[in-house]
């Protein structure tokens, strides 16, 4: 997170991945609306509606859903 951080304080842009069992499913319960993957009909997408964040700047979230 600091150097997620760090990097934004200065202007930069940034993509990331984050996943963790637990925090993955929770914000999998902030999706709204799921769309499935056109390309891949087992996985679904949708954004992630969270209110304050960890990170310096706003931030768009983005939850893939799929079969392991």
């Amino acid at each position: 997170m600091e150097a997620v951080n760090w990097l934004l304080g200065r202007g930069y842009q940034g993509h990331c991945k984050d996943y963790a069992g637990t925090r993955a499913q929770n914000r999998a319960a902030d999706v709204t609306a799921g769309v499935a993957d056109l390309r891949i009909p087992e996985r679904q997408v949708g954004w992630v509606r969270v209110g304050a964040t960890p990170y310096r700047h706003p931030s768009r979230r983005v939850a893939v859903r799929g079969r392991k």
